[in-house]
C-alpha cells in the first residue's frame, strides 16, 4: 500500500490516475476540464492541484478512491501519533521494530501451543494481534518526522549517526574484527 500520508498531492493524483490505466486526455474530459488544466495538476514543477469539488468527479472518472484515501491520510492522526518521540537514531527504529517482531513472536507462540483453537484462544490471538498492531504504529509514528523530508540529505542528517555514509553502506569492521556474509549469520 502506498504511504499516503507523505506523498504530496501532485503524486497522489498521477498514482490515481497510473491505477486508472486512463489518458490525461480521457480523464480531464469525463471530469469536464480541460487537458490542459490536469496536465498541469500532473506537472510536478507546477504547484497547481484540483480545487475540492473537482476531486469526486475525478475520482469517479479514474474509478478509484486513491485521491480520497490521501486527503484522509492527511487529515488523520491516531493517537500513537501524538504519544511517540521521533526516532532520533538507527537504534531507534531497531528497537520498535524488534518490539514488534517480538509482539508477533508471541502471537505465533499461542498459535503453535493452541491444539484447537476456542473462542478464548481466538480472544487471546486477537489481543496479541492488537499489541502487534500498536508496536507497528509505534515504529510507523517513530519514523513519521523522517518519512516527511523531501531532501534525503536531510533526512539522513536527521538519523545523527551514519549521516554521511552512503544508503545502504555497512560500517567499517572494529579493528580485529572480521566481516561474515549476511547468509552465515542466520547458521
Amino acid at each position: 500500500m502506498a504511504d499516503y500520508k507523505n506523498m504530496t498531492a501532485i503524486e497522489a493524483l498521477r498514482e490515481a490516475k497510473d491505477a486508472s490505466g486512463m489518458t490525461a486526455e480521457a480523464i480531464a474530459r469525463g471530469a469536464g476540464l480541460s487537458a490542459t488544466h490536469l496536465r498541469r495538476y500532473l506537472d510536478p514543477g507546477d504547484n497547481y492541484a484540483p480545487s475540492l469539488s473537482i476531486i469526486p468527479a475525478l475520482c469517479r472518472v479514474m474509478r478509484n478512491t486513491i485521491l480520497l484515501q490521501w486527503l484522509e491520510a492527511q487529515i488523520q492522526m491516531t493517537p500513537d501519533d501524538a504519544l511517540v518521540t521521533p526516532a532520533a537514531t538507527r537504534a531507534d527504529v531497531l528497537t520498535a521494530v524488534a518490539r514488534a517482531g517480538c509482539a508477533l513472536g508471541e502471537v505465533q507462540r499461542i498459535v503453535a501451543e493452541a491444539r484447537v483453537l476456542y473462542p478464548s484462544t481466538a480472544r487471546e490471538i486477537r489481543s496479541g494481534l492488537g499489541d502487534v498492531i500498536a508496536a507497528c504504529r509505534n515504529a510507523q509514528a517513530g519514523l513519521q518526522p523522517l518519512a516527511e523530508q523531501r531532501d534525503s540529505r536531510a533526512a539522513l542528517a536527521s538519523l545523527g549517526e551514519g549521516a554521511q555514509e552512503p544508503p545502504g553502506a555497512l560500517p567499517e569492521p572494529m579493528e580485529g574484527e572480521t566481516r561474515r556474509p549476511w547468509w552465515k549469520v542466520w547458521r
